[in-house]
């Protein structure tokens, strides 16, 4: 299974003082190397997010809706063996859309002060949270999936 090798041993000896036993021992495991990749993370990683970037765009003030539309889920970096995934809002999605007139990223403001109507302030990060949970699960459930689809279970 996953090209795990398991061998046993033993390790007997009748003089007092030094050990006596049964040993397991397990080499390999170069599939699920091979195979759990930050590459193959990332879909794992973003079902996991979209649950809180639809929460925060609940909160989501909207006036001409170039805002709310650069609220993304982003992959940031895929490593060999992990990834980093970023709910955002903002940045050049916000400067360059032709409804921001201004063409400025107000996002951070709109996320840490809220807006004219009272609406944003924590948006983002209270959906994060409150959804911190799920995410984990979610993350969770899908890598043993990966894993369990890798070694045929």
């Amino acid at each position: 299974m996953a090209d795990i090798r398991v061998s046993r041993g033993r390790e007997f000896s009748a003089t007092k003082g030094t050990p006596v036993g049964m040993q397991v021992n397990v080499f390999g495991l170069a599939k699920l190397q091979a195979e759990v990749t930050g590459q193959a993370l990332v879909p794992i990683m973003v079902e996991a997010l979209e649950p809180a970037l639809a929460e925060a765009k609940l909160s989501w003030p909207i006036l001409t809706g170039a805002s709310i539309d650069s609220m993304v889920i982003e992959v940031i970096e895929v490593l060999p063996t992990g990834a980093r995934v970023n709910m955002q809002a903002g940045c050049h999605r916000l400067i360059t859309d032709p409804r921001n007139k201004s063409k400025t990223d107000y996002a951070p403001f709109i996320e840490f002060n809220g807006s004219p109507s009272g609406r944003g302030q924590g948006a983002m990060t209270n959906a994060f949270y409150s959804q911190e949970r799920q995410m984990r699960r979610t993350i969770h459930d899908g890598v043993s999936l990966l894993i369990a689809r890798i070694t045929r279970l």
